[in-house]
């Protein structure tokens, strides 16, 4: 019997062939060692027909409707043209694979072809999903990775619905408030203890927690009326029978004055609110542990759950944290990883941030709430940090994943009856197989993430023990694609029927295969998808036509972003080469102003301090001569800092011109500078002067104060905040950065007008200076800037 696989890619629908599968068995084992092989998987498996989606739209709706078990017309029709008909009263002599059983159910009813969905299929639909973009000859590598990552953003944002239990900014909220009581009650108990030491010094040393000392000033109130008639009362509030009876000889010996009955009305009041304010906080607490357990529950049970609504807090959302890269994350770990060893915290750092940013992405993009995976990854650091400190082995990452899939699905999954074959004959024994829609974000990854689909394991109460050494080592898990985690193929199930396949061989055993003739239409197909390609796929191409150069480096550009950066390089291919100078002291806003000068014009920003940096750390020739003179103080050689300016001129980036920042500072530096640009065969464009008067340099620099944590910049005349010197969201104070300083201004202006000047000086000879004011406010000087350049 035939087997045809279907295989939905993010660019169109696909047919293949398997051929001699009567022979070869289905030996799950065999097949999955024989995927890999190109050579040994395509003598078997051949691709018969490919319809492609005509837009990005299409292929979002084909793709919501294979995840709901839906068979589309176009589906239908691509089906009834290219596998054999089926006639009424005869029993088909092929079956169709699929890795949607739901979906196999809906094309059995509608048009009787028969399908199947099992171990054996599914590891072939991954050697397909491996090689696809080899069967498919005409793209290039990389161009499949990009729809599947395009589509599968688009089909996230419609999937991912409102959900009352998933509002994080209640979190954020929450963690906010929280962290404000924290100080408030810590500065409350304080002044209570002070304010009551007056009267009553020595209970400060013998009740030390601030919630406690407030309740029990409050129950004393007056020292004098402190009797052993109130022992049992103060033992229930400290607890501690030694300890009351402490507090009440301390009473009577005390060198406390006496404090006036309104005197001890405040107190008594104030201390109340200190108890209030700290009862609240604890329901608060409560229930923002409520919340992460509804909103990131493996998050919460990977690293708490305050931590965890700091991370959710600083990203802004569950999503925003989700995406994010484990480095990201990394900062937290080397801070809380407090157990682990000096040499070994870098790495455990690492690891952290990694299993934080796998718990984020599956609390994120999960249909159901569990905190199995957070409990596995805990255990995979408590075993990484074992490992590094005792020498104890950890387990494989694939073998906690299964088990963590495996515990999720016993709980949660809801069983379905897989769909046979066209004989209708059903099995004696029903097999339950992982609903589909519990997986449902991860439509078409990459290859490089194709070890088996998670979400598609099977679950049945006796299972055959797994006897196979599984190849892969314990890859870290930045390599799964928006938070799905996959495994190396579904668990086996037993069967007491025996099936007519169970003489496996491996796939090389199918021998003398007859070769098929591919149907004209079939091939008509296959080159009129090529003609019309999916949205993804062809947008990029019609780019690199409209300029070769528009198309460069756009692997470097993630995909959420690849639409805009694509439809961004088509128009810069229009616009006219700049190579600009930004000139001007501190503070005279070429910060402003670049960013904007670099969209409009499609320019790079070079920076040499940055450009200095990153040749250091990426051990550029150049950057290994700098870091020995940096070694041994010596100051970077202006022909270093040129060539390293000549080798980031190279970058695709810089290939519409320039904007230098920072340089040249002296007459030599531009001289070399036009040496440099000489060679190349081009020079300096327009140099832009930012003229501005000291004083009011002085008055807007020196008026900058900034919230260290946040980075929110205030300034005393034209953005003050609304306490003077307090942050106006966490109250917490301003600091004033050092080289914001009048003293520090006015030693960095005056090197500006010995050295810098001089170079205003010298290209104003060359007649390419443009004067702005920049005194202005930015929107004036951003359109001096306009007229500057276009003329």
């Amino acid at each position: 019997m035939a087997l045809y696989l279907l295989y939905e890619a993010a660019s169109g629908y696909s047919l293949f062939l398997a051929h001699g599968i009567d022979e070869i068995g289905q030996n799950t084992d065999a097949v999955r060692s024989s995927v890999s092989d190109l050579n040994r998987f395509g003598k078997v498996v051949q691709l018969t027909a490919f319809h492609p989606f005509e837009s990005a739209l299409d292929a979002l709706n084909q793709c919501n409707s294979i995840s709901e078990g839906v068979m589309t017309d176009e589906l239908r029709n691509f089906l009834e043209i290219n596998l054999p008909k089926v006639k009424d009263g005869k029993k088909p002599k092929f079956s169709l694979g699929l890795a949607e059983p739901k979906i196999g159910s809906h094309i059995f009813e509608a048009t009787k072809i028969p399908c199947q969905s099992n171990d054996f299929v599914l590891e072939l639909i991954r050697g397909v999903r491996l090689h696809f973009d080899r069967f498919i000859k005409d793209l290039k590598p990389g161009d499949l990775e990009k729809a599947q990552l395009g589509l599968g953003h688009s089909y996230s944002r419609a999937k991912v619905k409102f959900n009352v239990n998933r509002v994080d900014n209640m979190v954020i909220q929450a963690i906010f408030l929280l962290d404000t009581l924290d100080k408030d009650v810590n500065s409350f108990s304080m002044r209570v203890r002070e304010w009551y030491s007056w009267h009553f010094p020595e209970l400060v040393k013998i009740v030390n927690d601030n919630y406690l000392y407030a309740k029990v000033s409050k129950f004393i109130e007056d020292k004098s009326t402190l009797s052993e008639d109130k022992l049992p009362e103060l033992t229930d509030i400290v607890g501690d029978e030694d300890k009351a009876k402490e507090i009440i000889e301390a009473a009577k010996a005390s060198m406390g004055q006496d404090l006036s009955p309104i005197d001890l009305i405040n107190v008594q009041q104030f201390a109340q609110r200190v108890m209030d304010l700290s009862e609240y906080r604890k329901r608060l607490y409560d229930y923002l542990v409520t919340k992460m357990n509804d909103i990131a529950p493996n998050l919460a049970s990977l690293i708490g759950e305050v931590v965890g609504a700091r991370l959710i807090s600083h990203a802004g959302s569950l999503t925003n944290l989700a995406k994010c890269p484990s480095s990201t994350l990394q900062i937290l770990g080397q801070r809380k990883l407090s157990s682990a060893s000096a040499r070994n915290k870098g790495r455990m750092a690492r690891y952290l941030a990694n299993k934080c940013s796998i718990a984020s992405r599956i609390d994120c993009f999960a249909d159901s709430s569990t905190t199995v995976f957070g409990e596995k990854l805990r255990e995979q650091v408590e075993e990484r940090l074992d490992f590094y400190d005792k020498g104890v082995a950890p387990r494989k990452n694939i073998d906690v994943m299964k088990s963590a899939i495996e515990n999720t699905q016993s709980k949660e999954m809801e069983t379905e009856e897989v769909p046979t074959e066209a004989s209708g004959k059903k099995s004696k024994k029903k097999k339950s197989k992982a609903a589909a829609n519990g997986d449902d974000m991860a439509v078409d990854e990459p290859a490089e993430t194709t070890n088996g689909d998670a979400g598609e394991g099977k679950s049945e109460k006796k299972k055959k023990k797994d006897k196979r050494k599984l190849d892969q080592e314990d890859q870290p898990m930045e390599d799964v694609n928006n938070g799905h985690v996959e495994e190396d193929g579904a668990a086996k199930q037993k069967k007491k029927k025996k099936s007519k396949h169970e003489n496996g061989e491996d796939l090389q055993a199918a021998s003398e295969v007859k070769k098929k003739k591919k149907k004209s239409r079939n091939f008509h197909s296959r080159s009129k998808g090529q003609g019309q390609n999916s949205h993804f796929i062809d947008l990029r191409k019609k780019s690199a036509m409209a300029s070769i150069s528009a198309a460069a480096n756009l692997e470097d550009v993630p995909s959420v972003d690849l639409m805009t950066e694509l439809l961004r390089r088509m128009k810069c291919s229009t616009k006219p080469d700049k190579r600009l100078i930004l000139i001007g002291p501190p503070g005279s806003g070429k910060g402003t102003q670049s960013p904007i000068i670099k969209d409009d014009y499609c320019l790079c920003h070079l920076a040499t301090g940055d450009m200095l940096r990153a040749a250091v750390s990426a051990k550029t020739p150049l950057g290994i001569k700098a870091k020995e003179a940096m070694d041994k103080g010596e100051l970077v050689s202006d022909d270093l800092v040129v060539g390293i300016i000549d080798e980031a001129m190279k970058k695709p980036s810089c290939q519409k011109g320039f904007i230098l920042d920072g340089f040249p500072r002296t007459v030599v530096q531009a001289e070399k500078l036009d040496e440099m640009l000489k060679k190349q065969g081009a020079k300096v464009d327009k140099v832009l002067n930012f003229a501005i008067d000291d004083a009011i340099l002085e008055e807007r620099i020196t008026g900058r104060w900034i919230h260290p944590s946040s980075g929110r910049t205030y300034h005393t005349k034209f953005a003050p905040p609304k306490t003077p010197g307090v942050d106006d969201v966490t109250g917490e104070p301003l600091i004033q950065r050092k080289d914001d300083t009048a003293a520090v201004l006015r030693s960095r202006l005056e090197a500006f007008h010995k050295q810098t000047e001089p170079v205003i000086g010298y290209y104003s000879q060359k007649g390419i200076v443009a004067n702005l004011q920049a005194e202005k406010p930015p929107k004036e000087v951003t359109v001096e800037v306009q007229k500057a350049l276009s003329s």
